[in-house]
């Protein structure tokens, strides 16, 4: 039986525990480091790539088309259960989800009967594969496609992701990390120019059903590539009903800063949501390479344009979880003004808070839940209270111990908690 607009919009709000519906699949469009296309950047992979499937034949592709339909017919699921079973394993643990911010995201903007994913969930014919989808602008576009090229080198980051950092582990202990960390060659999306272009050529037709286009890189702001497609965007006469976002360290541009209000006035709205880990030095020393007095002063350099809006996204992790009410202070407070939101580093494991000491984690803790921010930490606390593998921790000490090393730094000098077992010669090798 077709779900109502009611049971859509209940079962999207979690007040249905049998069904697992997520928007992601209705109006996500996604493929990683590696070229492979996916449901979002937290699920299993598809086994197909952007080299063999273009974006339109991967929206209404059998498997796709499979698993939206699965979603709304509930029962076992057995595709939704091998892809989505980071979310559901989550959710059995009671772990706020991707799925569920995602829901609660496209549920806040507009009424239901007004809001387009919605409508499409609830339009989606019985035999899809009928029909070209979707049939609305409501398409959100992650694009890791420009290169991976980024002058940071953050120590939680996966070397993929990453040209600096990836050159740096490489040097590392005769790049044991870097075979640690699970990268064993340099990304390469596309297999030739012809399946970019391929690709970029798609893209421009599906702009008329497009709404948001979130770049992704490296650093999007040093991928030369990305410029070249922006002007494709603008071209094409669609550029002033897209959304542009751009997930960045605002730390570094190809050519002058100013340049980018050349091809951001071209578009409806912009928003940056720019990645720092901390404050001051913490901050520079878990995102290495960052200046954090010039990110400062990008920041305000370009929130003064109306058509920007600007958020932090502060990953937390062994080294950050305890400064949590200080990041939200700090970038929330009357001067900036900017809202902060935490997403929990879930892998490598060893860099996982819950690995912490016991002793640390109780400081952690109670600074957190004595601070005016603690209903807004409970994921931090949950991650805080679930069970320390201790070999983990000496996997962190080992690792940080080896950066250090490499990079002149000291982690004790902004960790002073970490002293005491920062210098126990406990290798793990």
């Amino acid at each position: 039986m077709k779900m109502t607009l009611h049971d859509i919009v209940a079962a999207l709000r979690g007040q249905q525990p049998e069904a697992f519906l997520c928007t992601l699949p209705f109006f996500h469009l996604y493929n990683d480091s590696e070229g492979k296309w996916g449901l979002c950047c937290k699920a299993k992979p598809f086994d197909y790539s952007v080299n063999e499937v273009t974006p339109s034949e991967h929206l209404n592709s059998p498997l796709m088309h499979r698993i939206r339909q699965e979603m709304l017919d509930g029962g076992d699921m057995p595709l939704t259960q091998k892809y989505c079973w980071k979310c559901i394993e989550g959710e059995k643990k009671g772990i706020r989800t991707f799925r569920q911010y995602w829901n609660d995201f496209i549920l806040s903007r507009y009424k239901p009967e007004e809001n387009n994913v919605v409508q499409e969930i609830f339009d989606y014919p019985e035999r899809p594969g009928e029909a070209a989808y979707p049939t609305r602008r409501i398409l959100d576009v992650k694009l890791r496609i420009f290169g991976n090229q980024c002058n940071l080198s953050c120590y939680m980051c996966s070397p993929s992701n990453s040209s600096t950092r990836q050159q740096e582990v490489k040097k590392i202990r005769n790049g044991y990390w870097f075979d640690r960390l699970g990268d064993s060659a340099s990304p390469k999306v596309f297999e030739s120019q012809d399946t970019y272009d391929a690709f970029v050529e798609d893209i421009i037709g599906l702009l008329p059903w497009i709404r948001s286009i979130r770049i992704i890189g490296g650093e999007p702001f040093l991928l030369k590539n990305h410029f070249n497609f922006l002007d494709e965007v603008i071209k094409s006469g669609h550029s002033d009903q897209i959304i542009l976002v751009y997930h960045t360290n605002l730390t570094r541009f190809n050519g002058p800063r100013e340049k980018l209000f050349n091809y951001l006035d071209h578009f409806n709205h912009v928003y940056l949501y720019v990645s720092l880990d901390g404050v001051g030095g913490r901050n520079d020393y878990i995102r290495y390479g960052s200046d954090f007095g010039m990110i400062l002063d990008n920041i305000r350099f370009f929130i003064r344009n109306p058509k920007i809006d600007m958020k932090i996204y502060a990953t937390i992790s062994m080294l950050n979880a305890g400064d949590v009410p200080h990041i939200i202070s700090f970038y929330e407070s009357d001067e900036l003004n900017l809202e902060v939101s935490l997403n929990m580093v879930t892998g490598p494991d060893f860099l996982r808070a819950q690995h912490l000491p016991d002793e640390i984690k109780a400081i952690y803790r109670k600074r957190i839940e004595d601070s005016p921010y603690r209903d807004r930490c409970d994921a931090v606390l949950k991650m805080l209270n679930q069970e320390r593998d201790e070999n983990l921790f000496q996997v962190f000490l080992s690792y940080v111990r080896d950066l250090d090393a490499h990079r002149g730094s000291n982690l004790p000098d902004h960790w002073p908690e970490f002293e005491s077992y920062y210098y126990i010669a406990n290798e793990i090798q």
